[in-house]
């Protein structure tokens, strides 16, 4: 009767350690499957800060180019003295009132 109870016993712990290897493989599938995702958003995130980096660098550049149309002779100027020029155009109330018109016909066409 004992080795009965014996054999029971160890085949209910046969039954419970497959049961929980079972478990075992189900979680490290669900982590898998969590990473997976977490490595999908990440990737999502970097693809948008790129492309806002590009977006941005492309702007900088055509507007840098515009400048350099219009005013040529910008070309000779050092960045300090190109600085000076756009702090004294910019210092004008009448330009200061025509950016904020400009600024804000987009913002209402938006």
């Amino acid at each position: 009767m004992e080795k009965k109870q014996s054999i029971i016993n160890e085949l209910k712990t046969t039954g419970e350690i497959l049961r929980m290897r079972e478990e075992e493989k189900k979680a490290e599938k669900e982590v898998a499957y969590a990473k997976h995702s977490l490595n999908k958003v990440k990737n999502l995130i970097q693809t948008e800060k790129e492309k806002e980096r590009k977006n941005r660098n492309h702007r900088l550049i055509s507007r840098g180019a515009q400048i350099e149309y219009v005013f040529p002779e910008s070309r000779e100027l050092t960045q300090d003295q190109f600085i000076e020029l756009c702090n004294i155009l910019l210092d004008s109330n009448e330009v200061k009132e025509r950016v904020r018109r400009l600024i804000s016909e987009i913002k209402g066409g938006k």
